[in-house]
């Protein structure tokens, strides 16, 4: 959606705030309490309600919201108030939700020799964190290993760092099979099973932050 502006729009600009859903559709809170409308967006995704949104766009401001009027008994109609300059529009947003699903969650992924980290949320409770290697007796060569097993728990930014590479990981699915040196990324969620191929060229990120997990 693009709203004829009232006021001269800024740059494209970064915002941060929590989804929300209103009458007139999809908008952010900002931490100081002022409302921004999402252009073209009707309401948020189920599982992304009440999470942060970190997105980039145009901010507008415009009048496209019905004016609250009073009849002559005195009552008023929905609507934003009447004196308003206007509503503060973010257009040709770019959007990604911030942070984990609810709990209780299970992130595995498998690197490309069969190594496999596991982490899980439970409803309540620390996050914590399993790596369980291939040893030289399940390996195809009968020599390779993986190293030790670790366990752990995950500080709060680990967490955020970990779904921010979850959400960013791009590939193929999981049902179209594995090529040699993929990572398997799997999440199981109140908000549904969900699993992505990620080819080994685009895997340096994930990988980087299993390897510093078991650096700890």
């Amino acid at each position: 959606m693009h709203a004829p502006p009232l006021a001269p729009a800024s740059k494209r600009d970064a915002i941060s705030g929590v989804a929300r859903d209103a009458k007139a559709g999809a908008v952010l809170v900002l931490d100081d309490g002022r409302v921004i409308y999402v252009a073209g967006l009707s309401g948020w995704p189920a599982d992304v309600v009440g999470r942060r949104i970190r997105g980039s766009g145009t901010l507008v401001v415009a009048s496209l919201l019905p004016r609250a009027t009073q009849d002559e008994s005195g009552a008023w109609s929905q609507g934003v108030a009447g004196d308003s300059a206007g509503e503060t529009w973010l257009d040709d947003a770019q959007w990604a939700a911030e942070g984990p699903d609810a709990a209780p969650w299970t992130v595995t992924i498998s690197d490309g020799a069969g190594n496999v980290t596991t982490i899980t949320q439970p409803q309540g409770g620390p996050v914590a964190w399993r790596y369980r290697p291939v040893t030289p007796a399940e390996s195809s060569s009968g020599v390779y290993s993986g190293g030790d097993p670790a366990s752990g728990t995950l500080a709060p930014a680990q967490v955020d760092a970990l779904w921010t590479l979850v959400r960013a990981a791009r590939g193929g699915p999981a049902g179209q099979g594995r090529a040699k040196g993929t990572f398997l990324v799997e999440v199981a969620s109140p908000n549904g099973p969900r699993a992505v191929v990620v080819p080994r060229s685009d895997a340096a990120d994930v990988e980087a932050w299993v390897r510093a997990l078991r650096a700890e």
